[in-house]
Formats: C-alpha cells, sequence, structure tokens
C-alpha cells in the first residue's frame, strides 16, 4: 500500500490532472488538494482558499466543480486516493466591503448568483443560492 500523501498546496486543478500520471508513478498513494469551497476566484494567494464566502459552491482561482471531479476520476483512474482539505471554521473577512460582514454571503454575491445563474449552478455542491448560507 503507497501511504504517501502529496500536499497539492495551491495547485491548480487542471495542474493536478496534468500531474496524475506522475504522481502515481512516484509511488503516491494519495494527493491533498486545498479547500475547493467558494472563495476569490482571481486571488492566486494561498490564503484565499481560507477565506471561503459560501460553503455551498465550489469555484476558486484553483478550479470549478467540473475541474475537481476530474481531478478526482483521473487520479483514481491512476490508484491515488484524494482527500481535501477544508475550512467550516470561519468565513472571508468582509469587514469594511459591506455593511453586514457576518451574513454571509452577502447581498451583492447573492445578486451575482442570481445574474450567474447558470454557471452558479454548475458549481453548486448543495443548497438554494436564492438566499444566504445560514438563513434565520
Amino acid at each position: 500500500m503507497r501511504d504517501v500523501i502529496l500536499h497539492a498546496f495551491n495547485w491548480q486543478l487542471k495542474k493536478v490532472v496534468a500531474e496524475a500520471a506522475q504522481i502515481a508513478s512516484c509511488g503516491y498513494g494519495a494527493v491533498l488538494i486545498p479547500p475547493p469551497i467558494y472563495s476569490d476566484e482571481h486571488g492566486a494567494e494561498w490564503w484565499q482558499r481560507y477565506q471561503p464566502k459560501d460553503y455551498r459552491i465550489l469555484r476558486s482561482w484553483l478550479g470549478n466543480k467540473a475541474d475537481i471531479e476530474q481531478a478526482i476520476a483521473v487520479l483514481h483512474h491512476h490508484g491515488v486516493r484524494v482527500y481535501a482539505d477544508i475550512v467550516f471554521n470561519h468565513m472571508a473577512n468582509e469587514k469594511g466591503v459591506r455593511s453586514d460582514p457576518y451574513t454571509f454571503p452577502g447581498e451583492a454575491q447573492l445578486a451575482r448568483y442570481q445574474n450567474e445563474r447558470q454557471a452558479f449552478e454548475r458549481d453548486r455542491l448543495y443548497g438554494s443560492l436564492d438566499e444566504g448560507s445560514f438563513p434565520l
């Protein structure tokens, strides 16, 4: 059993796919991918993955839901397991960006979900994007 895990720290998912055969041939038994939940799509900085905007969506600078599904499928094809780093203990620090920094994802983001409904539905993991993540 290959029990060494490659930490693909801040790797874009397309790179994980492109390197899957090499990862397997090097003897790795698993890959740890960065948190895939929704964060700044233009934020290449590693810490962006640890500032999630909405747990219901799989989208970031690293890729989207389809990219995650492809990476998992390709790695599994090569006999490599996949683990995802997940952040559930905090949300993005948006203090000063909007009037209510404690309601997620915020009115502007909810409006974006409506304006780009098809794209966000493709990246949706669960729940309704017509209301905030934590409705009262």
